[in-house]
């Protein structure tokens, strides 16, 4: 969903072109699944597409590729950083406190409609205030 989000809102603004979004998991059971049906509707309701993304793995690659790499939530974040070499844990941060501020996780809430709407707007507010404050500073 923090894909999808991003890439809508950066292009909303006019950085479509100027920063690489992807978005990886730790816990993808097949590559190239698409999201949860419940994720794809509830985005599609608020005008963002996820055509054409699917699931993937992080991979070692991505912490050299990217700048800025966000967990979702803390037990992801520690996961990341014990993946990577030292060089590169300075790139990994938790998403809503490198976003908003705030030292708060966001996880999947694979139970209502309501968690996924709670979960969207907690992304959605952080991809804004992110991309508005010049906070993301992603590889061109």
């Amino acid at each position: 969903m923090a894909e999808a989000v991003t890439r809508y809102y950066a292009k909303t603004i006019g950085l479509g072109n100027r920063i690489i979004v992807a978005s990886a998991g730790i816990k993808v059971r097949n590559d190239g699944e698409p999201p949860v049906r419940e994720i794809i509707n509830l985005c599609k309701s608020r005008g963002i597409s996820f055509h054409g993304l699917k699931s993937k793995r992080v991979i070692e690659e991505y912490f050299k590729e990217f700048n800025i790499i966000l967990a979702m939530d803390t037990e992801q974040l520690e996961t990341l950083k014990n993946m990577v070499e030292p060089e590169y844990a300075n790139k990994i941060h938790l998403f809503m406190q490198y976003s908003l501020r705030l030292n708060e996780d966001i996880r999947v809430p694979y139970d209502t409609i309501r968690g996924f709407e709670n979960m969207f707007d907690a992304i959605e507010g952080g991809v804004i205030n992110m991309l508005n404050d010049g906070s993301a500073r992603m590889r061109k």
